[in-house]
């Protein structure tokens, strides 16, 4: 059976920090991959293991003018790790991208919660959103799984 999370409270989590050089508006972007499982007779396609919810400082991420937290979703559109940092609200069909304002720069306490169980997430980078880092991350294309440094790029 599949293990769906609904809320970001749902699923299992890893927390860590980021920091974020300066205040401002960020992209954040999930070098991830949705593989599909196999088990013997058991298969947990690509598309079951999709997506993640995102809390960034305490704040879930939700689509503007909403109240329920969207999940950042489309890891299952490639066969290997590709970046990614499109939401989606299943409700309205609405998508947007995992963007948030800190007042401040420094550190940022960053949550993934898994929305499916079989979600690989390997790296992430939290890039300004007018900076170099945004315009090369772009959605869908392939990450190998290396520390990257957005301020540096």
């Amino acid at each position: 059976a599949e293990a769906t999370a609904t809320t970001v409270e749902g699923g299992p989590f890893l927390q860590m920090t980021l920091e974020a050089p300066a205040p401002g508006e960020y992209d954040l972007y999930l070098c991830g991959c949705a593989p599909t499982y196999t088990n013997g007779e058991q298969v947990s396609p690509a598309i079951a293991n999709d997506s993640v919810y995102i809390v960034v400082n305490g704040e879930p991420l939700v689509a503007p003018g909403g109240e329920v937290a969207v999940p950042v979703t489309g890891f299952a559109e490639a066969v290997d790790f590709t970046w990614r940092n499109t939401w989606l609200d299943e409700m309205t069909g609405e998508t947007g991208p995992a963007r948030f304002t800190f007042d401040a720069g420094g550190a940022q306490a960053v949550e993934l919660s898994m929305a499916e169980d079989g979600l690989l997430v390997y790296s992430m980078i939290l890039a300004p959103v007018d900076g170099p880092a945004s315009q090369q991350l772009a959605n869908g294309s392939s990450c190998t799984p290396v520390a990257a440094d957005p301020v540096t790029q």
